[in-house]
């Protein structure tokens, strides 16, 4: 059996890249996006590497290496975390004393990653299928490599694109929540929902390149953060600066352009 990678992420679209990029060097490659469930996953498939993001919902990739490293049935298997935002070297000292075998930032240079896997597990190896059916193999040829380099380059475009036709919605819909917080509705619960919305536009952000978009939505996390560790009080306190974050997102090309269409679409 050819070598498995199974890869963590939770945004969907860039886990199924990651996975085709593996499969086309001859990996088996395994895709889950439920963060919370995931040991159940590595369980099942034995992986011989791990490839994890760190900024997921419902749970902390490191709380996941953690309890990867500390299983004596689990814990031999790499890691190699992924991250556009835990770049600091505080975080990547972090990962060393939990016990993580490697790191990588994102946006992600796929050679980079390459390289880190087969530091670890070697290059791909062929399945009894492919050495007994030549013309079934993944791996691309030398003059085919530019074409899974343009594979990737379409796949991020379209996610991009994607990205941004939804974020006019996504902006509207923080700017409604931030209102329900302001006027104390059901607040706890609203705090948590908008950091969560929040919390989305960093990862997917970081992971198409879009650094001005998520530097303001980190700092807005933060504040966020903030008032939920203060309490309601600190809400009118933090309310200029978040009116400024939420209106430096308003104003980001990728949100001006669609906003007014998006208002239409979602207000009665």
């Amino acid at each position: 059996m050819g070598k498995k990678i199974l890869v963590i992420e939770d945004e969907v679209e860039l886990g199924k890249i990651i996975q085709e990029y593996l499969k086309r060097h001859n990996y088996q490659a395994v895709h889950t996006s439920d963060a919370a469930n995931c040991l159940e996953t590595i369980r099942k498939e034995r992986p011989d590497l791990i490839l994890i993001d760190l900024l997921m919902p419902r749970v902390h990739g490191f709380d996941i290496c953690i309890t990867l490293k500390s299983d004596h049935q689990l814990k031999e298997i790499p890691l190699i975390v992924m991250t556009g935002v835990y770049k600091s070297p505080a975080f990547k000292d972090k990962a060393k004393e939990i016990g993580v075998e490697d790191f990588i930032a994102k946006p992600l240079d796929y050679k980079e990653l390459l390289k880190k896997i087969e530091r670890f597990i070697g290059p791909g190896t062929l399945t009894e299928v492919e050495r007994a059916e030549p013309e079934k193999l993944i791996r691309p040829a030398p003059e085919e490599k530019k074409k899974i380099k343009n594979f990737i380059k379409e796949q991020l475009m379209e996610l991009r694109q994607d990205f941004a036709s939804r974020l006019p919605a996504k902006i509207l819909e923080l700017e409604q929540i931030w209102e329900n917080i302001q006027n104390r509705e059901n607040t706890k619960k609203q705090l948590a929902k908008f950091r969560k919305l929040v919390h989305r536009i960093i990862g997917t952000g970081h992971n198409l390149g879009l650094k001005e978009l998520t530097d303001n939505a980190m700092e807005l996390e933060l504040i966020v953060d903030m008032i939920i560790i203060e309490g309601e009080e600190a809400i009118s306190k933090r309310k200029n600066k978040i009116d400024q974050l939420l209106d430096n997102l308003r104003h980001h090309p990728l949100v001006a352009t669609g906003i007014e269409v998006s208002k239409h679409i979602i207000t009665p």
